[in-house]
């Protein structure tokens, strides 16, 4: 009879220790920011891809202004073009959101690189 207690308390044991582990502890963590390249403040021509990278996967991301071009898991490129000037970018993720600054340089008339 005892071995037969003992025997279902380990299995109740068992089935609760076993539901309780899961993929559903890491949806849980919040997915954090960690940084941009080129680096915050930086100087950008009108045609630069920023990059973001996150520590995990950001989900419903928007940025204004900026087209995200590609995802590639935890780093997520931004295009372009941007305006030359004082850029302010607004990035909104599910679990967070911050503004990056950057100048746009402005492109020479007769090529394709930036001015100063």
């Amino acid at each position: 009879m005892l071995k037969n207690i003992a025997i279902t308390l380990i299995l109740i044991f068992l089935s609760v220790y076993i539901s309780g582990c899961g993929a559903d502890d890491e949806e849980l963590m919040p997915v954090n920011f960690m940084y941009a390249s080129p680096a915050i403040y930086s100087t950008i021509s009108p045609s630069d891809n920023i990059i973001l990278t996150f520590d995990g996967i950001p989900t419903n991301l928007s940025v204004t202004p900026g087209i995200i071009e590609a995802r590639d898991g935890r780093r997520i490129a931004v295009a372009g073009p941007f305006n030359p000037g004082p850029l302010e970018m607004r990035i909104t993720w599910t679990d967070g959101g911050l503004d990056l600054r950057y100048y746009v340089l402005s492109l020479c008339a007769d090529e394709d690189t930036a001015c100063e």
